[in-house]
């Protein structure tokens, strides 16, 4: 089976990237993984990934214990194939949706650095989604991040 798994909960077939077999939920944590620095994480990066991890994936996969993984991956290949290999697993119908997941990680220390922008950027490209699209979502995750850490220091 080239590029899929037996599921072993419900015997469906999983699909799998062919570059570093992981299933579409690794895939999107390993995204995650690259795109916060791999390993510059701000505090603000990991609560924000960790609670939509929650909605996303699984419980028993969680973006910290997968690190080694993903370190291992990532030291084995460049991170743009291994982002390009993520994409393909991820369904369609979800790719703007975990961009838009990404970018409010990435947003939630307030700002972008350019590794996080480069980054963005080829997903963007990856999914096929128009640079209007993106900068929309990307103004409107930054202008969330700062209101609801505007309304959680009011309420301190």
């Amino acid at each position: 089976m080239d590029g899929d798994q037996m599921s072993k909960n419900n015997m469906t077939t999983i699909k799998v990237s062919p570059l570093c077999g992981l299933d579409e939920q690794e895939a999107i944590m390993c995204l995650a993984y690259i795109i916060m620095g791999t390993h510059n994480f701000t505090p603000e990066e990991i609560n924000s990934y960790q609670a939509m991890a929650r909605k996303f994936c699984s419980a028993e996969l969680d973006l910290m214990k997968c690190q080694d993984k993903f370190h291992d991956m990532l030291r084995d290949h460049k991170n743009e194939k291994i982002i390009k290999d993520c994409i393909q697993v991820i369904r369609e119908k979800y790719r703007e949706t975990v961009f838009a997941w990404l970018v409010d990680g990435v947003a939630a220390d307030d700002h972008y650095t350019y590794d996080e922008e480069d980054y963005i950027i080829l997903i963007r490209d990856e999914i096929g989604m128009s640079k209007e699209r993106a900068n929309l979502i990307m103004d409107v995750m930054t202008i969330k991040n700062k209101k609801y850490k505007s309304l959680s220091r009011k309420e301190s």
